[in-house]
Order: structure tokens, then C-alpha cells, then sequence
């Protein structure tokens, strides 16, 4: 099975250079990466990272919350007796 889960976080100086590479990696990763989804910004819009053509909008500034992608795959076995 195959979970798709995301959830924003909060840009602050400790893990900007982490969320920039979330950004870079986009909503669709190289297998084994991390990605985001979004970028939204301190008045609330939400800017889609799928349909961003310049890496100037990719700008990411302090007290901007970007919504990171996990997928998350798990195993189910079932054992019948």
C-alpha cells in the first residue's frame, strides 16, 4: 500500500536551507527524496509548485509555511490459517 501525506511547516532560520531543497525537489522527487507541494505565504496565498516555470518564484522568505509530500509505503501481509 502506498500513503501519500502532507503537512505544512513554519520557514525559520534553522531549517530554510532544508525547505529550499524540499522546493527545488518539487511535488514530484527523484525516488528516495523528499518534496513539497506548496508554498504558502504569510497572507495566505498558495502558490502551487506543479505549475511554477521560474525558480524566482520558488522564493522562499521567513514565516512562509511550505506543505512537504511523504509517501510512505507499508507492507501488509496477511497470514490465513
Amino acid at each position: 500500500m502506498l500513503w501519500k501525506c502532507s503537512f505544512a511547516e513554519l520557514t525559520t532560520n534553522s531549517n530554510d536551507l532544508r525547505l529550499k531543497e524540499l522546493v527545488l525537489n518539487g511535488p514530484h522527487p527523484p525516488s528516495g527524496k523528499t518534496g513539497a507541494k506548496y508554498i504558502i505565504r504569510e497572507d495566505g496565498q498558495r502558490l502551487d509548485l506543479r505549475y511554477v516555470k521560474k525558480s524566482s518564484d520558488q522564493h522562499l522568505e521567513l514565516g512562509y509555511k511550505v506543505s512537504i509530500v511523504l509517501i510512505v509505503t507499508v507492507a501488509l501481509i496477511l497470514f490465513i490459517i
